[in-house]
């Protein structure tokens, strides 16, 4: 799929969407990287391929109201579940 102009965006209030909303069928595979500004200021830059022909872009930033102490990976609404593969963390 291609597009002539702007691609679709969606804007999240709670965190940083990884993949789009695609089925559980669909693998998906890439990389995000967290970056600290200062002053609590991280921004988000990644790109996530799937199984399906497309790719999901993903970049934002967030400053919170203290230091970074928790990273959490989850579902939007709570009830979906992870069913294969594998997540990985690092820090520097």
């Amino acid at each position: 799929m291609s597009y002539i102009g702007a691609p679709p965006t969606q804007s999240f209030t709670a965190g940083f969407d990884m993949y789009g909303g695609l089925s559980a069928a669909t693998a998906g595979y890439g990389s995000i990287v967290f970056t600290l500004l200062g002053s609590n200021a991280w921004i988000a830059n990644g790109t996530i391929g799937t199984s399906l022909p497309s790719v999901n872009s993903i970049a934002g930033s967030v400053t919170l109201g203290g230091a970074l102490d928790i990273v959490r990976i989850t579902t939007v609404n709570g009830t979906d579940t992870f069913d294969a593969g594998i997540i990985n963390i690092m820090w520097e």
